[in-house]
């Protein structure tokens, strides 16, 4: 999850250079949010958790 207004950790960067390590790992890009998705996106943050938690245990 990263979010597309970060200026830390630009975006155009950061996102291909995972799927290249990652290549079968889900990405979210989230238009709204900036370097702390945790303070500007807490809803779909926690949302999402739960829904990796709840596939892990599946």
């Amino acid at each position: 999850m990263i979010g597309e207004d970060d200026t830390a950790l630009l975006p155009r960067y950061v996102v291909p250079a995972f799927r290249l390590g990652f290549p079968d790992s889900p990405v979210i890009e989230l238009p709204d949010a900036g370097h702390f998705t945790a303070e500007d996106a807490l809803e779909t943050l926690l949302a999402l958790l739960e829904l990796f938690l709840n596939g892990m245990t599946a």
